[in-house]
């Protein structure tokens, strides 16, 4: 399984590059400008996605730990 932070650093890296290579052809910039577009919303994406799994499994850790707090007590 790919670790969600080795996906974020990888779409940095594809989104560094483009900038890099980007030229003064401004047909060129308006494609690439598209594509790092495009790059910045799939991080937001998969940000959002990790953010929302990650406070779902606290949620339910949390309501284990009570559960387990009550059947103790």
């Amino acid at each position: 399984m790919v670790d969600k932070s080795d996906l974020i650093l990888s779409a940095i890296e594809r989104m560094y590059a483009d900038i890099v290579e980007i030229k003064t052809d401004v047909a060129g910039l308006k494609g690439r400008m598209d594509d790092l577009e495009a790059g910045q919303r799939t991080m937001r994406q998969v940000i959002d996605g990790n953010h929302l799994k990650v406070i779902g499994r606290i949620d339910q850790l949390s309501d284990q730990l009570e559960r387990h707090i009550k059947h103790a007590v």
